[in-house]
């Protein structure tokens, strides 16, 4: 093995020094960068780019005659000439000449992040895959809050097959892990479609739907401050057109991120706020010249959801199901009770802009009465219409599984420090009538090679049954755990979690913190899907889906929990830890009662 080594090595030498460095027996010239390479068209048939190109006709259309440089009456010159144009801006010469030194098997030396952006650009264009992964994997390790940004931009603007991806999901797992906290000042950098899917994200890691609302008001701020700075310094030169061209799409970014009405799949679903979060949001809103038609309807998204829920429960069926045919869209079908009227009418006053025992009329989102359009100042002030939407339906014409799903985070310290069977716990937070939080507990035995597991766990209880923040989880039938990549455990089955012995337990700061429950779900046990998300640098972990043809869920009674014992292996934990060196996760839940 060694003399095979020396051989190969020497080998390798041989060709770099004769063949590149000196070009000899050159049978094909390459120009490009203002370069010129005397290569070897065996060499370069290494690149599915040069493979095909000097595999075509006019290259073979002159051959050696052994005693003259060219054949007579060929027409062909000798040795075949190739001009390149290289149009893309992050590739330079020096960075195709090292392509092509690889095809002669010299590996480059990637200790210089600006030059694996490079090389990938050179590689990509020659085709060459391995070089493209190796190029990728330098980057990606590069990545971090002075980079982030100019990678994004980088993998955003260009198309680099499977290695720009790969670095493009590695920008976005390591933004959705801190991009509400840490990296938050990073954001209005960033390219506007990238942070548009990332506003919207389930995948990005923030507390609550209101503080997602904050974060998306604050970007959409400070970029309208950037383009107003951006005009100043410009003064007279400034392309007039440009700017107002940048103006109109981040207006029309405001009104995709917060969303027309609830129907736009804007980033926020305000049916998930508290009624006075939403009275502020309004307010706020209407302050900045933007549509608030999506607020409204998050009220009356409140109201039928908790209609449907009570409906639920007085049928005493454990998945929702319609018992009768709907009824009409019509005035009456949104008064089925008392309770429902009196949210109606509160909520004709918040669509009509109206204070407390105001008269009902006035403006909202800058759009009066009549339809005319009455921007104020702000994100919106160029907005000349706030497209409205019509009441929604009663809650009892609509499925559990038309609403919006529920989005929380919650974040586990000191992770390492789990041994085995002991396990932390969330703080609860309120939806469809329940409480809700995800816990983690850690594994020796789950793993067919032994390995070390960290387990993930949903748990639901009704508002009326006592919290158990400090007790961990105890024995949980097995689920199948591959021996393969953290994808493949997460495909595996679902498993349950039951209440284990408080003396295994490490409850989360805050676990206990009380939380306001406007109605109650009483069933024991509810039909969901959902999705538990932990954000990394590398990826983003997805476990469960919300999809409808996927597999429902049947929760089990509190205190159990029901998730996967295998999500992650204890060896795999440093892409996804965090900010601390003891083990900070972070983890998103996505919940979705049926």
């Amino acid at each position: 093995a060694a003399e095979a080594l020396l051989e190969a090595t020497a080998l390798q030498g041989h060709v770099v020094k004769e063949g590149w460095e000196e070009g000899k027996f050159s049978d094909v010239t390459v120009v490009a960068g203002g370069r010129e390479f005397h290569l070897h068209r065996l060499m370069l048939s290494r690149s599915p780019y040069f493979a095909a190109l000097l595999g075509s006709r006019w290259a073979q259309g002159a051959q050696p005659d052994g005693e003259a440089e060219g054949a007579a009456g060929a027409g062909v010159a000798w040795p075949p000439r190739v001009e390149l144009t290289l149009d893309d801006t992050n590739m330079d010469a020096d960075a195709f000449a090292c392509a092509l030194l690889y095809l002669y098997g010299q590996r480059p030396v990637l200790d210089v992040p600006q030059r694996a952006v490079r090389l990938l650009a050179a590689a990509s264009f020659l085709g060459l895959d391995d070089l493209c992964a190796a190029c990728a994997e330098a980057i990606v390790a590069d990545i971090g809050e002075d980079t982030v940004v100019g990678y994004a931009h980088f993998a955003e603007a260009h198309q680099y097959g499977e290695s720009g991806e790969i670095v493009k999901l590695a920008c976005w797992g390591y933004l959705c892990r801190g991009a509400a906290h840490e990296l938050r000042h990073l954001l209005p950098s960033l390219p506007l479609p990238m942070l548009q899917r990332l506003l919207r994200s389930d995948e990005l890691w923030v507390h609550s739907e209101h503080e997602r609302y904050l974060l998306v008001v604050e970007v959409l701020s400070a970029r309208r401050e950037q383009l107003a700075l951006t005009l100043e310094e410009a003064g007279s030169d400034c392309d007039a057109a440009g700017l107002a061209d940048a103006e109109d799409k981040e207006l029309e970014a405001a009104r995709e991120l917060l969303g027309s009405s609830a129907q736009s799949h804007g980033a926020l679903s305000f049916s998930h706020m508290t009624h006075e979060e939403l009275l502020c949001v309004r307010d706020e809103l209407e302050e900045e010249g933007l549509p608030t038609a999506a607020v409204s309807d998050g009220l009356w998204e409140q109201t039928a959801l908790r209609s449907r829920i009570e409906t639920c429960v007085a049928q005493g069926h454990d998945k929702d199901m319609l018992t009768t045919p709907p009824p009409p869209l019509s005035a009456a079908s949104t008064s089925e009770t008392r309770g429902a009227e009196d949210a109606t009418d509160a909520m004709e006053r918040l669509r009509l802009g109206a204070s407390s025992g105001g008269s009902g009329s006035g403006t909202v989102g800058g759009v009066g009465a009549d339809g005319s359009a009455t921007p104020k100042r702000g994100l919106g002030r160029s907005l000349s219409r706030s497209m409205s939407s019509p009441p929604l339906r009663s809650g009892s014409t609509r499925l559990l599984c038309a609403f919006p799903p529920f989005r929380f985070a919650v974040e586990f310290q000191a992770v390492r420090a789990l041994s085995n069977g002991m396990s932390q716990h969330s703080p609860e937070v309120f939806y469809a009538g329940s409480m809700w939080k995800i816990s983690v507990q850690a594994f020796n035995d789950e793993d067919p090679h032994s390995r070390r597991t960290l387990g993930l766990f949903l748990h639901r209880r009704r508002p009326d049954e006592a919290s158990s923040p400090n007790r961990s989880a105890g024995a949980v039938p097995r689920q199948s755990a591959s021996a393969g990549a953290t994808a493949q455990r997460a495909a595996a089955a679902a498993s349950p979690g039951a209440a284990p012995s408080a003396s295994g337990s490490a409850a989360t700061p805050g676990a206990a913190t009380t939380t306001h429950v406007p109605y109650a779900d009483t069933r024991e046990r509810v039909y969901a899907r959902y999705q538990l998300i932990c954000p990394a640098k590398k990826n983003v972990m997805v476990l469960g889906s919300l999809k409808p043809e996927s597999k429902e869920t049947h929760l089990p009674r509190a205190p159990k929990g029901w998730g996967w014992r295998t999500a992650l292996l204890f060896e795999e934990l440093d892409q996804y830890l965090f900010a601390t060196p003891e083990g900070q996760l972070r983890v998103v839940g996505v919940v979705q009662v049926l």
